[in-house]
């Protein structure tokens, strides 16, 4: 009973600690805005859970004259905003006094699936808040080793690598929760695609790419879609899972089939007229 009630007391303290972080981080923003208020064209990250995004933007921060904010949306963390009772145009705002906070001219901030799901946020509603705006779409070409972090991050309730994680001896994938994760991580990215406004404004970039070769796909990609001289990047960002599939999951044996399946696989890498067929594609099986 005395471990309940220490227990509860705790969560409240944390929880009261966190709102009045929240509250003078929001305050501080909100007037940065409308004192301070800097003509930005911000870029975002738009992806997904477990798509190597912590990554991404280590990378992105640690170039000269780029500052991105963290996961704005997220209701755990002081930057972020709460999940209930707030309407669609106050996430909105706080999206943009956060950007105007970043100091530097190129800026912007990461936005995952689940956070806009949250507050009904569409790509329509970015695009009409912010016309200038452009976008890095990020994704991972295996969903189902990103279904198998997520499930990790779960277990033991740790999002990023620290040198406490320890990883859990295993974890069990449920075949029918992993194909509905598939589903909703492809429509995500196909409500993307299917819109010719973001198609000519963004960038495609895959994890897996840019955990084997980081510098060549900024060089690539990522500097002259910034609009920047190529420099090196860097990170302190460690993967958190080292593990393969069959040291991890506990009943291996019944995901064998869906490895490398085309339902647990994406890949949007293509050229421009395959693009074109793809975004073609996509319109048709969205109506």
């Amino acid at each position: 009973m005395i471990r309940e009630i220490l227990k509860v007391y705790e969560l409240l303290k944390n929880r009261t600690k966190l709102v009045r972080k929240r509250s003078f981080h929001r305050f501080r923003i909100f007037f940065e805005y409308h004192l301070k208020r800097e003509e930005k064209d911000p870029i975002f990250i738009l992806t997904t859970r477990r798509t190597g995004s912590n990554l991404l933007l280590s990378y992105l921060n640690s170039v000269p004259g780029v500052s991105l904010a963290p996961e704005v949306l997220n209701k755990s963390m002081f930057y972020g905003i709460r999940g209930r009772f707030i309407s669609k145009k106050a996430v909105l705002r706080h999206l943009a006094y956060s950007v105007n906070a970043c100091p530097q001219k190129i800026c912007g901030a990461k936005l995952i699936r689940t956070h806009l799901e949250r507050h009904g946020i569409t790509m329509g509603d970015l695009k009409k808040y912010f016309p200038k705006a452009r976008f890095i779409i990020l994704y991972r070409r295996s969903i189902l080793e990103q279904f198998v972090s997520l499930k990790i991050a779960e277990t033991t309730g740790i999002w990023q690598w620290t040198d406490q994680f320890r990883l859990p001896s295993a974890i069990v994938v449920k075949v029918p929760e992993l194909l509905e994760f598939c589903k909703r991580v492809k429509n995500f990215y196909q409500d993307i695609f299917k819109q010719d406004e973001f198609t000519e404004c963004s960038l495609v970039v895959n994890y897996e790419e840019l955990v084997e070769r980081p510098q060549a796909i900024f060089e690539k990609n990522l500097f002259p879609f910034l609009g920047l001289p190529p420099s090196p990047v860097v990170t302190s960002t460690k993967r958190q899972n080292i593990k393969r599939l069959h040291e991890i999951v506990q009943n291996y044996t019944e995901i064998i089939p869906w490895i490398g399946h085309p339902l647990t696989c994406q890949d949007y890498s293509f050229e421009s007229e395959e693009w074109d067929t793809f975004v073609y594609d996509a319109k048709e099986m969205n109506g």
